[in-house]
């Protein structure tokens, strides 16, 4: 199984850290593919700060399947459960986008997020973008 990391997963910073009160947070990140994702790929996106409360998340990007039959899918979670947030979400099938409202998922600890292949393509491009956009809060009030 192939690793793979954007320039977020490979530090912890930035993140962002709360004041006197909530805040909301989007952390974003791509990955350029050099090579068709093979199943059970992991690509370490971001790294979300303990305490985060995750509320959605947003995943999209290219086609990343040109078979007639495309088959390709992608969950996201982190190295506990590959699949907290999105389980086979099958947007790389065709390049287009899809967003998951999240119940509130609290990290007691600065945590990456990743994207893994479930399902691999039926013809892999070797090319284009994975897009990933976690929204989260910060709130000291939120006891995790």
């Amino acid at each position: 199984m192939a690793t793979f990391y954007t320039n977020q997963a490979l530090g912890r910073g930035p993140m962002h850290s709360v004041g006197g009160g909530s805040q909301r947070v989007v952390a974003y990140a791509e990955y350029s593919l050099t090579a068709a994702l093979a199943l059970n790929a992991v690509i370490n996106m971001m790294w979300l700060p303990s305490g985060a409360i995750v509320t959605r998340v947003d995943i999209g990007g290219d086609d990343l399947d040109s078979g007639g039959s495309p088959t390709i899918t992608l969950d996201v979670g982190d190295a506990t459960t590959a699949n907290r947030f999105v389980s086979a979400d099958a947007s790389a099938k065709t390049g287009v986008s899809s967003s998951t409202a999240v119940n509130f998922y609290q990290y007691t600890a600065d945590t990456r997020i990743q994207v893994k292949c479930s399902a691999a393509p039926a013809t892999g491009a070797t090319s284009g973008k994975i897009k990933l956009a976690v929204e989260y809060l910060l709130d000291p009030s939120f006891a995790a």
